[in-house]
């Protein structure tokens, strides 16, 4: 797990939470938009620029500085790399070579108002600003603005068909391209959710919308509501992760503390349920991610670092052991009716 502090990265153990490593850069980390790792390999938000880091050698390999602010989380497709960048005049998302030694910048895009961070979708790259979607070939000068009508709260999120996102005003939406990075003709469909929606996250078929009012379900194909959580109020963007099965995660306010919370929802013939895996003092600035083992590591906004591992749902271990309490009751059915027997034959017959 990499974690980054002042001007350093560091490199943490999995296993008991050491440093292993570290690597020094260039300036601070940016202490509000995370960066992306593609073959091994890191792009790190500084403040005001972009650092590209090795991180099985834990060397910085190239980095930029740029005349502004880092305004957005990293993103990486193919050796390219993605951001916004807060300027005097405004904001211009930017395309950088990750393979040139300046990073030297391949397109970009001048707006007035700040971009969303981006999401990736064949060779598109797809941000929102304001009630605008923006889409751009991942390399080439060919882009496209769909305008949506509502003013979008949070990045949009990508599956393979289509894009979704949440609105200021409380709804969320759904769309999908054409091959050309335009609108697909009468694909804009929006649901009615709670107050103040953030990201959503799509898995399965199902849509996970986090607001103010509760935590929503949505089938993703009808964009209809399916279930809510009204105990989840406030929670962040949600994730999903694989590593003890496919469970979706979310922080959210509760009372005096924050919860962890963990919605397990992988059978559509069943009720989601819900479950609160820890609580912490303060998540306000925090952030959290998951290793492919299960095992999520949370900073909150105090400073402190910890994991959490969610004990493993074994299927394996269900089944073996229902085979041998099912052998067991062979056994006693066996012995009994052994035992009756005997019992029989002491019996004198007429």
């Amino acid at each position: 797990m990499f974690l980054s502090t002042s001007d350093r990265l560091l490199a943490i153990s999995e296993t008991d939470g050491s440093e292993t490593a570290s690597a020094e850069l260039p300036q601070n980390c940016s202490t509000i938009y995370s960066g992306a790792i593609s073959e091994k390999k890191l792009l790190q938000p500084t403040q005001q620029g972009v650092s590209y880091i090795d991180t099985e050698a834990m060397t910085v390999l190239r980095s930029r500085s740029l005349d502004g602010e880092i305004a957005s989380d990293c993103s990486i497709k193919d050796g390219l790399g993605y951001f916004a960048v807060k300027l005097d005049s405004g904001y211009e998302f930017m395309c950088v070579d990750l393979g040139s030694d300046g990073l030297e910048t391949v397109w970009s895009v001048a707006m007035e108002k700040q971009p969303t961070s981006a999401a990736l979708q064949g060779d598109w790259v797809i941000w929102v600003c304001g009630d605008e979607l923006y889409t751009h070939h991942y390399k080439q000068e060919q882009s496209n603005v769909i305008p949506l009508g509502k003013a979008i709260s949070g990045a949009p999120f990508t599956t393979e068909y289509a894009v979704f996102f949440s609105t200021e005003d409380g709804n969320a939406g759904k769309l999908r391209l054409n091959s050309d990075g335009t609108l697909e003709e009468d694909t804009l469909t929006w649901c009615e959710v709670g107050k103040s929606p953030v990201s959503p996250v799509s898995w399965n078929g199902r849509l996970y919308v986090p607001t103010a009012d509760g935590f929503y379900i949505l089938d993703n194909l009808n964009m209809e509501i399916s279930y809510i959580f009204t105990d989840i109020k406030g929670g962040c963007t949600p994730q999903v992760h694989y590593g003890n099965g496919p469970y979706i995660y979310t922080v959210a306010k509760r009372e005096d503390k924050w919860a962890v919370y963990c919605v397990q929802d992988m059978d559509e013939k069943s009720e989601p349920t819900v479950a609160i895996l820890a609580q912490m003092e303060d998540y306000s600035s925090g952030a959290f991610c998951a290793s492919d083992k299960g095992t999520l590591y949370f900073r909150d906004a105090i400073g402190r670092l910890y994991a959490l591992t969610v004990a493993p749902f074994d299927v394996f271990s269900l089944i073996l052991r229902l085979v041998v309490l099912l052998a067991l009751l062979v056994l006693v059915f066996f012995w009994l009716k052994k035992v009756a027997k005997r019992r029989a034959d002491i019996h004198p017959k007429y």
